[in-house]
């Protein structure tokens, strides 16, 4: 993985959903690249619990569960200035839910913070 942060120092306290498919499938460092990039960036990374976002269970008609995963999961980043997911499903989640629970944290792209 190239470890390149952005050429100008970014700030602000940033929370990470992980991408479970590649930690529990072969890649167990791959958050730990993540966040190195993003502190060498400038970013403050909080100290999050890895969990579901809700969407892994998700597609499984169990809506009564993603509510209550997704809702949970978006209290998780209560202290962050940003949230965000290298994950294209977490991404869709966090930002249903974020939008559906009026969450006041701004959900960034993670290559949007890396510009």
């Amino acid at each position: 993985m190239c470890h390149t942060p952005t050429e100008t120092k970014q700030t602000g306290q940033i929370g990470i959903q992980n991408l479970c498919q590649l930690m529990y499938r072969g890649l167990p460092n791959v958050d730990k690249q993540v966040i190195q990039v993003l502190e060498e960036s400038g970013y403050k990374v909080q100290d999050i619990e890895h969990k579901c976002c809700g969407g892994g269970i998700g597609y499984m008609h169990r809506l009564d569960v993603i509510d209550k995963i997704a809702y949970d999961r978006i209290l998780d980043f209560k202290d962050s200035d940003y949230y965000t997911s290298y994950c294209p499903a977490c991404y869709w989640i966090l930002y249903y839910f974020g939008k559906k629970n009026k969450t006041h944290r701004k959900l960034k792209n993670i290559f949007d913070l890396l510009l």
